[in-house]
């Protein structure tokens, strides 16, 4: 990788409140990658409501991917240093971290 920094996993918390993309989310990213981070880790995404951890939180269940691709292009679409970033998705199982209003815990193998 050309650079030596990279975005580390965070709680981003700038989705819709059903889990859906938003410019919000792509406006926070896009400096990173005009800077040329060559790798940009998501925040949790969840599988399934069930498993969101916090409010705002991206989901990648049912018709929410046509945002990720959103996501994805704007990653690779390269920076002022003239490289693409690599996106990173970070999946989420929340365990027992899983929300109030969750049936049961969602956990890896259930």
């Amino acid at each position: 990788m050309p650079g030596r920094l990279f975005k580390s996993a965070t709680s981003e918390t700038r989705s819709t409140d059903d889990g859906y993309m938003t410019d919000e989310l792509l406006e926070f990213c896009e400096p990173m990658v005009r800077a040329g981070i060559p790798l940009i880790v998501t925040g949790d995404l969840y599988v399934s409501p069930r498993s969101k951890s916090a409010g705002r939180q991206v989901g990648i269940d049912d018709d929410k991917k046509a945002g990720l691709r959103d996501w994805v292009d704007l990653a690779r679409a390269g920076g002022s240093l003239g490289t693409s970033s690599l996106p990173a998705l970070v999946l989420r199982a929340a365990g027992r971290g899983a929300t109030a209003d969750s049936d049961w815990p969602l956990l890896p193998g259930r």
